[in-house]
């Protein structure tokens, strides 16, 4: 496994990096705001095996996707605007939304019609996802086992596998994102992680 710095030698040539593993259908760990993740542009089949196969992840489960601003939601799914306060408070940040999908995305991302869709708030992104397109990203971890927190936890866990991780700064902590499900009117909370339940109803109607 190769391991770069974020901040060695730019960012500009990190993402070439990563760019250039992605287009040999290699998945590449990265460091989000919360924990790392494990991703790939969320159009090519080929990489997304490679990701259920390293994890071990049970090929009926589905993998979140990630866009690099809120205003590309509408890209993946469709957000009821009776929610859009909870976006504008929480989005960019540790918050993935369950969504209704779009019909024409690739196969193996929606489940029972539905996409789980996330906005990280990370310098890495948005210049990211705006290079390569939506994403695909899922905990950097062995299906069942905790997320990786360094690159000496990434070599154990995945080896040669991944040929690729970017080291930067993540959260302090290893809570997830919080998940919640907005495919109706009212809110349902899935997860609890970085932002909790109280925060979201408060911001569901309007409180601050």
């Amino acid at each position: 496994m190769r391991v770069l710095s974020l901040s060695e030698p730019s960012l500009e040539s990190t993402i070439d990096e990563i760019a250039r593993a992605f287009k040999r259908h290699e998945p590449v760990i990265l460091p989000t705001e919360t924990l790392y993740g494990l991703a790939c542009p969320y159009d090519d089949k080929e990489c997304i095996a490679r990701i259920f196969s390293v994890k071990g992840r049970p090929e009926e489960m589905t993998l979140p996707v990630t866009v690099p601003r809120k205003e590309l939601i509408g890209s993946v799914g469709h957000l009821p605007m009776v929610h859009s306060g909870i976006i504008e408070r929480f989005v960019p940040g540790p918050l993935t939304i369950v969504i209704k999908a779009r019909s024409d995305l690739p196969d193996g991302l929606a489940r029972n019609g539905t996409i789980a869709v996330r906005v990280p708030d990370h310098p890495l992104y948005r210049p990211l996802c705006e290079r390569v397109g939506p994403m695909v990203m899922t905990s950097a971890n062995l299906h069942g086992m905790d997320p990786v927190r360094n690159a000496d936890e990434a070599r154990a866990h995945f080896g040669d596998s991944v040929a690729l991780m970017v080291e930067g700064e993540t959260g302090s902590d290893t809570i997830p994102s919080t998940i919640i499900d907005l495919t109706g009117k009212e809110v349902l909370v899935l997860r609890e992680g970085r932002i909790k339940s109280i925060e979201i109803m408060r911001g569901s109607d309007g409180g601050s």
